[in-house]
C-alpha cells in the first residue's frame, strides 16, 4: 500500500487532527520526505514542529508548552494528535509526558508510568527528565499564580 494511502487510512481510523513533529529537518529529508507538513495538511491535519536532537536533545520549556497547547487545541475539536520522532522513544515521549502532566494534573513520574505502560519502548534520558521536571515546576508555578489571583 502506498504511503499516502496508509496516511489517509491512519487519519480516518485514528481520527487524527494534528501532528507534533519532534524531529530535525534533516531527519525528515533522510526519510524520503515521509513526514512532509504539506502532505498532512492535504489530509486536513494540522502540523506543529518542535525540533529536537536525537538521543540527548530536548526543547526549551516555552516550545514544549506550545506543543502541549497545540495538542490541547486539536483535542478540543475531538481529534487525536500523532506525536512523533524517529523511533518514538525519547523526544515524542517527552512531549507526551508533558501533555499528560498538564491535561491530567499528574506528577511527572505518574505521567511517565502511564505512558510507559502503553508504549513499553519509551525512554527518557537525563536531559528529557530535566525538561519534564522543569515543565512540572512551570505548571505548578502557574497554578499557584492562578490560585492567588482568583482569591
Amino acid at each position: 500500500m502506498p504511503f499516502q494511502s496508509m496516511k489517509t487510512e491512519l487519519v480516518e481510523k485514528e481520527n487524527v487532527g494534528g501532528v507534533v513533529c519532534c524531529t530535525e529537518e534533516f531527519e525528515l529529508k533522510a526519510a524520503v520526505n515521509a513526514m512532509r507538513e504539506e502532505d498532512w495538511k492535504k489530509e486536513g491535519v494540522e502540523w506543529f514542529s518542535v525540533p529536537m536532537k536525537d538521543f540527548t536533545g530536548t526543547a526549551p520549556r516555552a516550545e514544549i508548552n506550545e506543543a502541549v497547547e497545540f495538542i490541547e487545541q486539536v483535542a478540543a475539536k475531538g481529534k487525536t494528535v500523532y506525536v512523533h520522532c524517529k523511533a518514538g522513544r525519547t523526544r515524542s515521549a517527552t512531549v507526551a509526558t508533558c501533555y499528560l502532566m498538564k491535561s491530567r494534573n499528574w506528577m511527572s513520574n505518574v505521567a511517565w508510568e502511564f505512558l510507559k505502560d502503553k508504549r513499553h519502548q519509551v525512554l527518557l534520558r537525563n536531559a528529557h527528565w530535566r525538561t519534564v521536571n522543569e515543565y512540572r515546576r512551570f505548571l505548578d508555578s502557574n497554578s499557584s499564580v492562578t490560585s492567588s489571583s482568583s482569591k
